[in-house]
């Protein structure tokens, strides 16, 4: 299993895709895991030699009990991006990893070669991503009552009339949740993730960008992909039929928008 120093932590990452063709790193959300990950069945790794971690806090990475921040994530993703000769890279950030993202190339531009956002957001005037944690332990309803308001706060097409008539696939997403990650390491990224602000600085950013969301989202909802794309010089901003899931729900669609602006840019870097 691959693991590298960065940062005084050991973190574990993979690679998936062929050598040589342009490098890519994926930084996932709060809760992602590697070990539970389908990574390998992501349409990029067959464009792209792709990066992808557990972040301080997750799956196989240490998770030390200190207060985390985002310039602390954005760190250790700088210090793997140089350990494995992922420097400078295509990146893309999901949800808690389009925060990273963010930080990472308003702290180390020199490693960030084109930006990718997915159903992210920027706090401060730009707005915050929903507090799902409060949501999520609410002493007032049970464990799936609360998972439940979850679900729909990342899709509001699960209304409760929805999750009625659909029972079965809100009972697998319910236990899905249930199946999470350590939650020592998920408490101290959500630390991070609430005194998240980048909005102020995001007009520092240089590198072609794309920001990409869903409709339905109510997590990071359209408003905030709006206001992040508005305050980047250049940034291409694109909506698809979902909610915070969008890429699994829209999956051709939002995959393709990404990779046809990549092997444009791509080809452009090469002429240049």
């Amino acid at each position: 299993m691959p693991k590298v120093k960065a940062n005084d932590l050991e973190m574990f990452y993979e690679v998936y895709g062929p050598e040589g063709a342009p490098k890519l790193v994926y930084i996932g959300g709060a809760r992602s895991d590697l070990r539970s990950a389908s990574m390998n069945t992501n349409p990029l790794v067959e464009h792209f030699r792709m990066m992808a971690f557990d972040q301080r806090g997750q799956g196989q990475t240490d998770k030390p009990d200190i207060p985390y921040s985002m310039a602390m994530q954005a760190d250790d993703a700088a210090g793997l991006m140089d350990a494995t000769g992922f420097s400078p890279a295509i990146v893309m950030g999901v949800s808690f990893g389009g925060m990273v993202a963010q930080e990472l190339v308003l702290r180390h531009p020199e490693k960030v070669l084109f930006l990718v956002l997915c159903c992210s957001s920027s706090g401060g005037a730009g707005g915050r991503s929903a507090d799902f944690r409060a949501i999520l332990t609410n002493p007032d309803r049970s464990q799936d009552e609360n998972i439940r308001a979850y679900l729909y706060i990342q899709d509001r097409r699960r209304t409760p009339d929805y999750m009625a008539s659909h029972p079965e696939e809100i009972q697998r997403l319910v236990d899905q949740y249930k199946r999470g990650p350590d939650p020592l390491g998920s408490a101290r990224l959500y630390e991070a993730r609430q005194s998240h602000n980048t909005y102020d600085r995001l007009g520092q950013i240089r590198v072609p960008t794309l920001v990409m969301g869903g409709i339905y989202d109510g997590q990071a909802p359209p408003e905030n992909q709006e206001r992040l794309a508005a305050a980047i010089a250049g940034a291409k901003l694109y909506m698809f039929e979902g909610g915070h899931q969008f890429l699994n729900q829209d999956r051709e669609a939002a995959y393709r928008t990404i990779i046809n602006h990549l092997k444009s840019y791509l080809g452009q870097r090469t002429a240049a």
